[in-house]
This record gives C-alpha cells, sequence and structure tokens, in this order.
C-alpha cells in the first residue's frame, strides 16, 4: 500500500490539466509542485529515498497550503489570487512547523468562508460541480484525519484521491465565471 499513497499523487495532473485548458500555466505548475512534493515526501517517509525528512516534509505541507489557498482564491478573487497568496506566504511558512490540528484550523475556517461566498453568489457558479466538491473534501477530510492513526498509507493516498478530485471539482464549478 506504500506505493498507493506515494502514486496517488500523480492525479495532480487532473486539475493541472483543466488549469492548463484554462491558460493559467502558473496555476497548473503550482498544482503539479504540489503533488510532487508529496510524492517525494511520501517517499522518503515510507521508503527513505535520501532526502532530509523535515525539509521535504516542510515543502510538501507548504505547497498543500498554497494550493489550498490558491484554488480558494480561484474561486473568489480570481484576478487577485496570486497576490492574497504572496500576502499569506509567510503566514503559511510559519504554519509548517506548527501542528496539524492548527494548520487544519487555518485553512478550514477559509475554506468554510470560501463555502459561504460561493453559497451567496450561487449564481455565478455551477453549483453542482461546487457540492460534489464539498462532499468529496469532506471524504478527504476524514480520511486525511483517521488516515493519520490507522491504516495510513491506505487512508493518506484516498486523501489524495480526494483533495485533487476536488479542487478538479471546485475548479469546472467556476465555467460560468469565464
Amino acid at each position: 500500500m506504500s506505493w498507493y499513497c506515494i502514486g496517488t499523487n500523480l492525479l495532480s495532473a487532473a486539475p493541472a490539466y483543466e488549469l492548463i485548458t484554462r491558460g493559467d500555466y502558473t496555476d497548473a505548475i503550482i498544482t503539479c509542485c504540489t503533488g510532487m512534493a508529496s510524492f517525494l515526501f511520501h517517499g522518503e517517509e515510507l521508503h527513505d529515498w535520501n532526502m532530509k525528512f523535515i525539509a521535504i516534509r516542510n515543502t510538501d505541507v507548504i505547497m498543500a497550503n498554497v494550493t489550498i489557498i490558491l484554488t480558494i482564491n480561484y474561486l473568489l478573487w480570481r484576478n487577485r489570487r496570486f497576490e492574497i497568496v504572496l500576502w499569506v506566504l509567510p503566514a503559511l511558512i510559519y504554519l509548517a512547523e506548527l501542528s496539524i490540528f492548527v494548520r487544519f484550523l487555518c485553512t478550514g475556517v477559509y475554506a468554510l468562508f470560501c463555502i459561504g461566498m460561493v453559497v451567496k453568489n450561487r449564481q455565478e457558479y455551477i453549483m453542482h460541480y461546487f457540492v460534489g466538491g464539498c462532499i468529496i473534501i469532506a471524504i478527504d477530510v476524514i480520511c486525511f484525519i483517521y488516515g493519520n492513526k490507522l491504516q495510513y498509507e491506505w487512508l493518506h493516498g484516498t486523501h489524495h484521491v480526494c483533495a485533487f478530485t476536488s479542487q478538479y471539482l471546485f475548479l469546472c464549478s467556476t465555467s460560468k465565471v469565464e
């Protein structure tokens, strides 16, 4: 199952491809780099690929959080998303050394704000994609929380599948905006 946990990061190609078709190449590169950082981190974690553990772990955490914030900003403030990410990047770097609970709380509050804003402006979105993304991200959170305690390789790998699938669905929900 360790290769499942590592290999599921290749699904970052799905939202990256969607971003490329929209001409959002920087977002696509960031999404692919997030998948690659996680691929390398789990390779180091599960197979000792002879990398600096803390360095690749922090890269994975920071890239994952950047992708979360960038995707939320893509939904809400597409034209200012990079500016907003740059404003919060120092906090994301700092958060990499804090507990999972604190990181989850910070990104969770921002995600709940996003959900509220999308629901408020639902006429601007394709809501069945957005709701699908919310359902998948809820499954993702469950897999992530329990994956750190039970059947790590299986549940954490499924977390990767859910994270990239939900990102893809969230992107599809913005098709009306374009």
